[in-house]
């Protein structure tokens, strides 16, 4: 019935967890992992935290319902703002999708490497569903700014080095600059 159909759109989730973290704790283990690849894993890793959070929040929420005193009112304020089945659902309905696509991401991605794992990311940006394109964009922007900066960090090492080395070739001190 349909407590039985919220039990499995509950317990996804669990699976959806479960295949993102794997993905996760096979890139960390593996040699050589290059700098998007470990970009996507700290976005995840950093969703996985916040979705974590919402589920200790519904545990406390969950433990609140739990102690009433037994009276009446109790019981009423309980089935008021109580921990039900349905609002679980309700609570967790964003994160569902939230974790279907970086599943499903993370399920593209297998394989793929730097460029093809960044073109993967953004072919899923072009997706109809607002709430979609948004997690993307979030996910695609994460990954690409961690490159940036670290050519711009590059960048400026490269300057200060030719910088230094012109300082002690020309015979000048930083001072005549």
């Amino acid at each position: 019935g349909p407590n039985r159909q919220l039990i499995h759109r509950l317990a996804e989730l669990g699976h959806l967890y479960s295949r993102i973290s794997n993905f996760i704790k096979l890139r960390e283990g593996k040699p050589g992992v290059g700098m998007i690849e470990q970009s996507l894993c700290h976005y995840l890793e950093s969703q996985l935290t916040e979705y974590y959070r919402l589920i200790a929040v519904l545990e406390s929420q969950m433990h609140l319902s739990e102690n009433g005193d037994g009276s009446e009112e109790s019981k009423a304020v309980e089935e008021e703002s109580g921990l039900t089945l349905k609002r679980l659902e309700v609570w967790v309905d964003d994160w569902r999708l939230r974790l279907r696509m970086m599943s499903a991401c993370v399920e593209g991605c297998k394989d793929l490497y730097g460029g093809a794992l960044v073109n993967l990311i953004h072919t899923y940006t072009r997706n109809g569903d607002p709430f979609v394109r948004k997690v993307t964009d979030e996910l695609l922007e994460e990954v690409v700014c961690l490159i940036f900066s670290a050519k711009n960090l590059a960048l400026i090492m490269f300057r200060s080095l030719n910088l230094f080395s012109r300082c002690f070739t020309d015979g000048s001190s930083p001072g005549n600059f």
